[in-house]
């Protein structure tokens, strides 16, 4: 009867006559699924998923399709999820469902717990429901040993061995965690058992391999690797371990001779490919060119086979750091695969230099294709770096770190953004990460050393540079920054002579950034200027340059050099923001606020979601007394982005000041104050906005407390008598407007505080 029940729930929802439709397409699949079609077997088990989908088989078998062809991981992940929600007692299901999560844990790295979370969590459904489960013992097992609990993980192991005696893979899994627990005397009996038992078991080969080497018996482990080839003859992977054997050894002629059954025809389906791949490991180029050459005209009649030999020998040109060649190559693979991910991405890399836009576009399009793909993903962020579009950047590398948690090089370019915007908090947390994953990796080392200094935190930041500069004495980014770290301890001298030393020996310009900062800090601002022009005229055409003289005009207000430098490097780099914004300072600091205006708004019409650009624009519309054109401004900020309180604030005055809302105008102001409750300018809007609401008492309780912590500052006093004068009390009022006037304010607020001040009498 609860068959019968179970079979009416499993139908509910489609109608018999797409039942049997269903159940057609998945025969089908289960036939070509045996013939090892998987790419037809699974279109066969979408079709039965379409007439029946709330049938969990077809899901199930759809992802083994995606597992057997080496496929997409992701997608096999979430087919199998489905499978367990409408089949949620098979334990076919839940033990390749934890697989996949334990597999997600391995490539994620220790940093990322969630997926071996995952799979303890189906480990332990398994065991609740039947305690005596062989495969929730073993998933148990598994999950122990990567938590680092190998005592416990031995039990589970024991467990599991006592059930199934005969299981080789239980045999192993207890051999291997006696490895990890020092116990190899007891370990190599076990080992030998499981191959005994299952001759193809590689990670027990692994295991008794590296016990002989480590017990310094590399007799024993040479018989181990020919015992493997032996017992199995047509793995190839038997081959590879003798030969990285005798590579390890240094017996370059026994190494060939273990290659050589892989190298002769129609001897090993991918022979040729296998070996070569493993000579170009070694960087012996020659050898693993040759073998992509021969398997290549072997392969003449494959086309899948034949694009693989030619994808490995376009990236031994990279290695040889033949662009060009490499370049041509890989446009030859896309002849016979258009579609293929890999080439279409070193491709795009290459013509990164010469062509930002295109590889940008490629990259666009393959991570749609290929959403997955962590590299691609990374990739996509150095192609919009490339194309100076630095946000969208960002996010892409946070989403390739997302994607695999050890993967290292999305990290570092986000620590390198986080320094250049000096985000020292972020770029400490990033350096963290990148040391959680590999704890003596320079360059996060070199980051958190760069932390520590912009957080004031020099003793910690000392100890890191000393001692990366002992393991790697030319290590330039360590040099610099312990330059930097005497810039900001003020030890000038020794700064200048290390960053003079640096910059004679590497032109780099960031040594030269680093002197005129020298100069700058000691008030020498004429010196740090004419330095940085004294090299600018050595080398004209150098940009960098020229961007640092640039930038050290208007840091010393020599707007009009700024101006002029700016506009020679626009007209070479007229597609850079960033040159429009510093464009549109220089002119707003020289006074000229109608060039300042078309400047910014030229940095806008490059990236039109701009933030910066936005709110540089709309302060310069209203120090134009534009407030129109300003207040549209502010509001498009906040489109862009709702949290930003100095837009809040500032919209906020000139809506209390220009007859708008003053209800939206007093919200926003109290929302600015909420997100940054010490700014005392945005306190100041807030108390004007309750006087201009003529809620007097709110108003003068605000500004009584700011002039009382900032006695100095003529802008509340002047608001303060303004309230006082509003409340009738002409007394204290004439007293503050008076204070306002002897701290001498702007020429706007002096004319306002004595206009209030004749009204006081």
């Amino acid at each position: 009867m609860a068959a019968v029940l179970a079979a009416l729930v499993l139908l509910w929802g489609c109608s018999p006559a797409k039942r049997m439709v269903a159940e057609r397409y998945h025969r089908q699949g289960l036939e070509l699924f045996e013939k090892k079609k998987y790419d037809e077997a699974a279109i066969a088990f979408r079709k039965a998923i379409q007439k029946s989908p709330d049938w969990g088989e077809p899901y199930y078998r759809l992802a083994l399709c995606d597992l057997e062809k080496g496929g997409d991981v992701t997608r096999a992940l979430l087919a199998l999820r489905q499978a367990m929600a409408l089949m949620p007692d098979n334990e076919d299901v839940k033990v390749r469902l934890a697989g996949l999560h334990i597999l997600a844990y391995l490539q994620h790295g220790a940093i990322e717990d969630f997926p071996l979370r995952q799979a303890h969590d189906v480990a332990d459904s398994l065991l609740k429901k039947k305690p005596g489960s062989f495969e929730g013992q073993m998933l148990a097992g598994q999950i122990a040993l990567l938590e680092r609990k190998p005592k416990e993980a031995l039990e589970w192991f024991e467990k599991a061995r006592k059930l199934k005696p005969d299981s080789a893979l239980a045999v192993a899994s207890s051999g291997i965690t006696l490895v990890t627990l020092g116990q190899e005397r007891d370990a190599e009996p076990l080992l030998r058992k499981a191959l005994e038992m299952d001759a193809s078991l590689g990670p027990a080969w692994d295991a008794l391999y590296n016990l002989h080497m480590r017990q310094k018996r590399p007799g024993d482990a040479e018989a181990a690797c020919r015992e493997r080839i032996g017992r199995n003859p047509k793995d190839p992977v038997a081959r590879l371990m003798l030969a990285n054997h005798f590579f390890r050894m240094q017996k370059p002629e026994e190494m060939r001779q273990a290659l050589e059954p892989l190298t002769q025809p129609g001897g090993f389906e991918n022979g040729r490919m296998v070996a070569g791949d493993f000579y170009r490991s070694i960087g012996r180029i020659g050898e693993a060119r040759s073998l992509y050459e021969a398997g290549m005209k072997e392969a003449e009649k494959d086309a899948a086979r034949r694009t693989e030999y030619r994808k490995r020998l376009a990236s031994l040109l990279l290695l040889e750091g033949k662009r060009d060649e490499a370049e041509k190559a890989y446009a030859d693979v896309l002849e016979d695969a258009p579609k293929d991910p890999e080439s279409r991405a070193r491709r795009a890399l290459l013509v990164l230099d010469k062509d930002a836009a295109a590889a940008l576009k490629e990259f666009q399009q393959l991570a749609k294709d290929v959403p997955s793909n962590p590299v691609i993903r990374f990739n996509l962020g150095l192609a919009l770096l490339a194309n100076r579009k630095l946000e969208e950047a960002r996010t892409a590398f946070l989403e390739a770190a997302r994607m695999q948690r050890n993967f290292l090089e999305p990290r570092l370019a986000l620590a390198q953004i986080a320094m250049d915007r000096e985000q020292w908090r972020e770029l400490q947390q990033t350096a963290a990460d990148v040391l959680t994953i590999n704890p003596r990796h320079p360059e996060g080392r070199y980051f958190r050393a760069a932390a520590y200094t912009g957080l004031g935190n020099y003793e910690e930041a000392r100890k890191i540079l000393v001692e990366l500069l002992k393991e790697f004495p030319n290590y330039r980014e360590a040099h610099l920054q312990i330059s930097f770290l005497d810039l900001a301890e003020r030890r000038y001298a020794q700064a200048e002579a290390r960053l003079r030393e640096l910059y004679e020996k590497t032109r780099d310009v960031r040594a030269l950034t680093g002197r005129v900062e020298v100069q700058l800090a000691q008030n020498l601002q004429k010196e740090g200027l004419a330095l940085a022009q004294a090299e600018l005229a050595k080398n004209p055409d150098d940009a960098r340059l020229r961007l640092l003289v640039a930038r050290t005009a208007l840091r010393v207000a020599d707007y009009p050099l700024a101006v002029r430098e700016l506009i020679r490097l626009a007209e070479r780099d007229p597609n850079w923001d960033y040159l429009y914004l510093m464009l549109g300072q220089a002119h707003q600091f020289n006074g000229d606020l109608p060039r300042a205006i078309l400047a910014f708004q030229r940095a806008l019409q490059i990236s039109p979601g701009s933030l910066e650009a936005t709110l540089r624009l709309a302060y310069a519309y209203e120090v134009a007394g534009q407030y129109k054109e300003a207040i549209a401004a502010y509001r498009k900020a906040l489109e862009l982005n709702p949290n930003t309180p100095i837009a809040m604030n500032n919209l906020a005055y000139l809506l209390s000041e220009q007859g708008g809302d003053l209800d939206e105008a007093l919200r926003l102001a109290q929302l600015a104050l909420q997100r940054l409750p010490q700014q005392r300018y945005i306190a100041d809007t807030v108390g004007w906005i309750f006087l201009k609401k003529n809620d007097v008492d709110s108003a003068i309780q605000v500004f009584q407390g700011l002039v009382k912590k900032y006695p100095d500052e003529p802008a509340f006093r002047y608001h303060y008598g303004a309230a006082l004068l509003k409340k009738g009390d002409k007394t204290r009022a004439r007293t503050e407007l008076q204070t306002a006037l002897d701290n001498k304010p702007p020429a706007d607020i002096e004319k306002k505080v004595r206009e209030l001040l004749a009204q006081a009498g």
